[in-house]
């Protein structure tokens, strides 16, 4: 078949932005897809991060939010948010109701910038061990002593928060460096 000079235009249009058009790209947005470094002195690992709302936790009271911070001591990207919550009475959930349906959950950065817009019910959109909840896109990053906010707000009544135990794990993937240890070792 012959080319006949057609080739793909693979660069944005410059005048696009002096048309009142956005720049735009498509992108991957589902599963995470994050960016990761092709030097080869760069190594990643997975590494997971997790807060606790325990059962004696003096903020672990029906409908108050209690605040959790997790640090990142290396530069990080969250690739997935996971979580559940567990009775400590031995007493099984209503029928129809997940563990994550008990908690609300607000995702923020420590200067502000959100994962979520709002606290969601959990189960819409944190994920389990066995089912991560992925993040869209590349994930979310972190600069290496950075941190996230995690605000999680019981609210199953019923069950009473003081028997309630809330966990989130944060999945990492985690960028280290021969500078990322003592003595650059």
């Amino acid at each position: 078949m012959a080319n006949d000079g057609v080739r793909a235009n693979m660069n944005m249009p410059q005048n696009v932005g002096a048309m009142g058009l956005h720049r735009e790209a498509r992108g991957q947005i589902w599963p995470t897809v994050p960016m990761q470094s092709t030097d080869p002195s760069v190594a990643s690992f997975v590494r997971y991060y997790s807060a606790t709302l325990a059962f004696a936790d003096t903020d672990n009271v029906v409908n108050t939010t209690a605040t959790r911070i997790v640090r990142f001591d290396l530069p990080t990207i969250v690739c997935a948010v996971n979580a559940t919550a567990l009775i400590s009475t031995g007493a099984g959930w209503p029928i129809g109701v997940s563990p994550r349906d008990s908690f609300s959950l607000a995702l923020a950065t420590a200067n502000g910038e959100r994962i979520t817009v709002e606290s969601r019910l959990a189960s819409t959109f944190v994920g389990t061990g066995e089912h991560p909840g992925f993040l869209a896109g590349g994930g979310w990053v972190f600069g290496a002593g950075s941190a996230a906010t995690l605000l999680i707000t019981p609210i199953m009544a019923g069950l009473g928060a003081a028997n309630t135990r809330i966990d989130v794990v944060l999945m990492c993937l985690e960028f280290r460096t021969g500078s990322s240890y003592v003595g650059g070792r």
